[in-house]
Formats: structure tokens, C-alpha cells, sequence
């Protein structure tokens, strides 16, 4: 889990190495619990607008290996707003005071 700060439909993006199968940062397979590989048309974690440029960009993630070998499995997540909730201003504003929306997991164990 974590702020990449990296969005998986840039170039290069370290995003890219995490959940690949066989990346430099993490040898292991990894999947997002969120839809992002490819990314739905309306998940964003970050939507900003800084002077004339506006970012609306997936940079948070919560990563799982797979939970036949591991033993557990994600069971929910948390839902980001949809863009008809959000102010004019983006992020942050009064409803969302952070430039990040808020993202989370619940995992259960399997007994093995």
C-alpha cells in the first residue's frame, strides 16, 4: 500500500515493475485490488488543479499477491467518489481535505 506517485498509464512508470510478473522491484506477482491494469475509466486518486493544468491521475495503491498461494484474499474496497461529487476546485477541498482520496482494503485469512 502506498503513494507511488507514479500513475500506471505513464511511460516507465514504477507501477508497471510492481505488477509484473517478473519486475525488478518486487519478484514476485502482484495485483492492485483496485481495477488498474487497464485502469476504469473513472478511478482517480488525485485530481488537482494547479495554475492552467489539470491531473487526474491514479498514484495510490493497495497491491496483494494472489490469494490462492498466500492464503488470503481481498474481500472489499473502499469506493472513491465519483467526479459529479467533487467540487470545482478538484482536490483538496471542503469535502475532501487532501489532495489524495482516501483509499482502503479489508482482507480475510484463510485457514490453512
Amino acid at each position: 500500500m502506498g503513494d507511488f506517485n507514479s500513475d500506471i498509464r505513464e511511460e516507465a512508470s514504477c507501477i508497471q515493475s510492481v505488477i509484473s510478473k517478473y519486475g525488478t522491484v518486487c519478484p514476485c506477482p502482484l495485483t492492485s485490488v483496485y481495477k488498474i491494469d487497464p485502469p476504469g475509466p473513472s478511478l482517480f486518486t488525485t485530481w488537482k488543479i494547479r495554475g492552467p493544468t489539470t491531473q487526474k491521475r491514479i498514484i495510490d495503491y493497495i497491491f496483494c499477491n494472489d490469494e490462492k498461494v498466500h492464503g488470503f484474499e481481498c474481500t472489499h474496497i473502499l469506493d472513491v467518489p465519483d467526479e459529479e461529487e467533487m467540487e470545482l476546485t478538484k482536490l483538496p477541498d471542503f469535502k475532501y481535505p487532501s489532495d489524495h482520496l482516501a483509499i482502503g482494503a479489508r482482507f480475510r485469512l484463510s485457514k490453512t
